[in-house]
């Protein structure tokens, strides 16, 4: 092999080596180059023996598409121009193998001659490994690409890539018609600051946010309900985040499905305690009517006797009708209502409606401090707290005289409002505390339980954005706390000063309702001071709206037998159309689909029953 030539140095040879580096040394000629020394690594490298790279060209061993390449990159070099000093490239083994090196070159001048100097490494396991990463990664993306559900990668809210089931998700076709959008296009205001507020979240601690939903409004006007999860990553040099997102449409109707009939068993469970608490006032109603009319009877017309007696029935009235609103409320289905809510109204709401439960089992205390309002739904909330309530008045042992439930409020320190309803009662094993959110999961005897109630309350504190916990100690009781977000501050409007009751203009007015009773009553009410039609016939009220002269008030049932209200409404304003904003509605809250359709399609003046007079003045004007 003979001495390497000056300027190779012994320890440049044995680096080498230790590495697994060759090294030629090559003549640089007009012609090509010509290998003048080659190290046993190198000719290893290439598949060679050193007598034969020795003889020939230094591109012998090259592969033939290579060569063209290589030979213009000596070519520009010469000229002067920028050339890389390491390059990749394949040779031909003797044996036909085709091997794929990089090479690193140096080039000095010795006794005039140019010399090349290369560190040839094979780099065979590299490119295989190359290979594989490539493979791995294809198939990664062909997964990720066919995935049932919808993955995006988005910085600060604005999408940088989507797989196809995004696109379906956000009804976009191709997904590649999303980048460089804004989330924030498919939801709503309260989506965009939640999303809002999770980022910012994540970006400060740097952990993966939980699931959560969000109702996202597609291009067509239709709405789909997207359960997302998201992760920090880093995407082409800079943070990011990947969400992975699931269609619960179907999901989420089924539990809202789930969530009413929940609240027709706790219906179901208050109705004996709701009909006792109605039954009170009730009893003073119908015993004061007496004793009022013994006292007309008897001539006495006047005086505080009679205007005790009426003050009396009419607070019974109203604490029967206060129940039946709270009940009803807590009946109804407004899942997507949201707004300002005054969580202690709420609590004392729930509290009613479970009074008949706990006159008698227990004694409550309630530590309700002020707050502002938390961002919820109302009717939902109260739902949550009646479940917890009566949770707590099972768990209490019957005949128990210590027997305590707690309901307390306070601010926690990331600033939400805290709720804790705690009981003294038997309290819950350890090793099921933490199942006591699964559905259908109950604790209680068979028939007294769904085993949802828990699962449901959990499912909307979550929704609302708040979270739910529950801690127990087998015979001390059991403690359950509600956090809920603070509802932002909202002005609050100024009351104009209050006018002096003006005496209505004298109107005509039509009055509809299949209740006899309340017809009579209203017409004797008003027709002192306004031209009165009453009738309980839906035929002759339409018979008359189309042919007498324009009312100017029209008070129709909603739900009525036959003809109900919105038929009446319809068929009039069909042939009289400034009929339409002379319609007041009274009803009863009992909603079907075709009147809950009807009152939610447009803006439609509604007065809820039991009603007051004076409501029904106010809607008349001056």
């Amino acid at each position: 092999m003979g001495a390497p030539p000056e300027g190779v140095s012994d320890a440049v040879l044995d680096a080498a080596l230790a590495a697994g580096i060759g090294i030629t040394v090559s003549e640089m000629h007009d012609g090509g180059a010509r290998h003048i020394w080659v190290s046993p690594r190198a000719a290893e490298i290439l598949g060679r023996p050193i007598e034969e790279l020795l003889a020939g060209s230094a591109f012998d061993s090259v592969a033939p598409e290579e060569r063209e390449r290589l030979h213009d990159q000596r070519a520009r070099r010469a000229r002067g121009e920028p050339v890389p000093p390491t390059f990749e490239t394949v040779v031909i083994t003797a044996a036909g193998e085709r091997v794929p090196i990089s090479v690193a070159i140096s080039y000095l001048t010795r006794q005039g001659h140019r010399i090349g100097v290369a560190f040839v490494t094979d780099i065979r396991e590299r490119k295989r490994a190359e290979a594989a990463v490539l493979a791995s990664e294809g198939r990664l993306r062909n997964l990720v690409e066919g995935a049932p559900d919808g993955v995006a990668i988005s910085r600060q809210g604005r999408l940088l890539w989507a797989n196809r089931a995004a696109g379906r998700l956000l009804g976009v076709d191709p997904p590649e018609a999303l980048i460089g959008r804004s989330l924030g296009e498919f939801l709503d205001a309260e989506g965009v600051a939640m999303m809002r507020e999770r980022i910012a979240r994540q970006a400060a601690s740097g952990k993966q946010e939980p699931p959560a939903e969000y109702r996202t409004h597609r291009p067509d006007g239709s709405i789909v309900i997207a359960e997302i999860s998201s992760l920090p990553i880093e995407w082409e040099g800079a943070p990011a985040v990947i969400a992975f997102a699931r269609d619960v449409t179907d999901r989420a109707a089924l539990q809202a499905q789930l969530a009413r009939a929940e609240r027709l068993v706790a219906v179901g469970t208050l109705a004996a305690g709701v009909a006792h608490e109605i039954n009170n006032p009730l009893t003073f109603v119908t015993l004061g009517i007496d004793a009022l009319e013994r006292v007309l009877r008897s001539g006495e017309h006047g005086g505080p006797s009679v205007d005790n007696l009426l003050q009396e029935i009419r607070q019974g009235a109203s604490r029967v009708a206060a129940i039946v609103r709270e009940l009803r409320a807590f009946s109804q289905s407004d899942d997507d209502v949201r707004g300002p809510v005054d969580i202690r109204a709420v609590l004392t709401a729930a509290e009613r409606l479970v009074a008949h439960q706990l006159r008698g089992r227990a004694r409550v205390e309630r530590r309700l401090e002020e707050h502002g309002r938390v961002l919820g739904n109302g009717n939902r909330l109260e739902q949550v707290f009646v479940n917890l309530l009566m949770n707590a008045v099972q768990a209490l042992p019957e005949g128990r005289a210590e027997n305590l439930i707690e309901i307390a409020t306070h601010n926690s320190l990331t600033g939400a409002i805290v709720i804790e309803v705690r009981d003294n009662g038997d309290g819950i094993a350890a090793d099921i505390v933490s199942r006591v959110f699964d559905p259908f999961f109950t604790t209680k005897a068979p028939g007294v339980g769904t085993g949802l109630g828990l699962s449901i309350c959990h499912r909307i504190i979550s929704q609302l954005g708040g979270d739910i916990s529950i801690e127990s100690v087998r015979g001390e009781g059991t403690v359950v706390r509600v956090a809920l977000p603070v509802a932002p501050d909202e002005p609050r409007p100024v009351a104009p000063p209050a006018e002096p009751r003006r005496t209505a203009a004298r109107k005509r007015i039509l009055i509809l309702d299949d209740e006899r009773a309340l017809v009579m009553t209203l017409r004797c009410l008003l027709e002192k001071d306004h031209d009165v039609v009453a009738t309980t016939d839906a035929h002759e009220a339409l018979r008359r709206l189309l042919e007498e002269p324009l009312c100017d008030l029209v008070l129709c049932d909603l739900a009525m037998p036959g003809l109900d209200g919105v038929d009446v409404f319809e068929r009039a304003t069909e042939r009289r159309p400034e009929l339409a904003e002379r319609f007041v509605f009274m009803t009863g809250g009992a909603f079907t689909p075709k009147t809950t359709a009807f009152l939610d399609g447009r803006e439609r003046r509604s007065i809820q029953k039991p009603f007051r007079i004076a409501e029904l003045e106010a809607l008349l004007g001056p």
